[in-house]
């Protein structure tokens, strides 16, 4: 049996956890100019020593938290591509675990402060934003795995990816970013994502498939 339990992490790696949830709070309490250095460490519970062996400055440690933004299921953290599985099977499996993230109240958090900060700071967000249309996360690495097996026909898997998970923050991010609102139950959190991959799969089953079923 496959261990599926996380990784425990090291010491150096719990310590930048902990600055980078320490940043987190300290910049919602104060935003992002109002955040001080020295309250960050000590929220984190480690000396300024500590913090700039992990984060040379705050500037840093902002681009560290929209970069985890930007992709918030870590690479490794996907399952793997099989191409002798259904692709519907595989998506839903992907996209339950990339919802889980995206509607917890801490990523809820990160982005509204990312965006405040976009906000006053324009140039800020561009080079985000760059780093966003350049990135391959699991969704987009099984996008382009699936093309390649002909499980979906072939397109930008970048593109396919955004209009897919596009179509699941409609309801599972921002509602909640904009309006406070819990977050969908169970049921009908799946009943969304099936329906979400339903459309998806209408719109990039392979040819043949499209005209056998059709």
């Amino acid at each position: 049996m496959t261990d599926s339990s996380p990784p425990t992490l090291s010491l150096s790696q719990r310590k930048r956890a902990d600055i980078m949830a320490a940043c987190i709070a300290e910049f919602r309490a104060h935003g992002f100019a109002g955040g001080r250095i020295e309250r960050i460490a000590e929220r984190a519970g480690v000396s300024k020593r500590t913090l700039y062996k992990h984060f040379s400055s705050k500037n840093a440690m902002f681009d560290a938290i929209a970069a985890n933004a930007v992709m918030p299921l870590p690479r490794n953290s996907a399952p793997s591509f099989d191409p002798a599985c259904p692709i519907a099977e595989q998506l839903t499996a992907l996209l339950t675990q990339y919802m889980g993230v995206i509607a917890t109240d801490e990523y809820v958090t990160v982005s509204r402060i990312l965006v405040a900060e976009f906000i006053a700071d324009p140039a800020r967000s561009k080079g985000v934003s760059s780093r966003e249309t350049m990135a391959a996360g699991p969704i987009e690495n099984m996008m382009m795995q699936a093309m390649a097996a002909g499980l979906l026909r072939n397109a930008d898997p970048i593109y396919a990816a955004a209009q897919l998970t596009g179509m699941l923050k409609t309801f599972f991010f921002w509602p909640r970013f904009l309006t406070g609102a819990e977050p969908l139950d169970e049921i009908e959190g799946r009943a969304i994502i099936d329906d979400a991959i339903a459309m998806f799969l209408s719109h990039y089953a392979p040819s043949s498939q499209f005209f056998k079923e059709g």
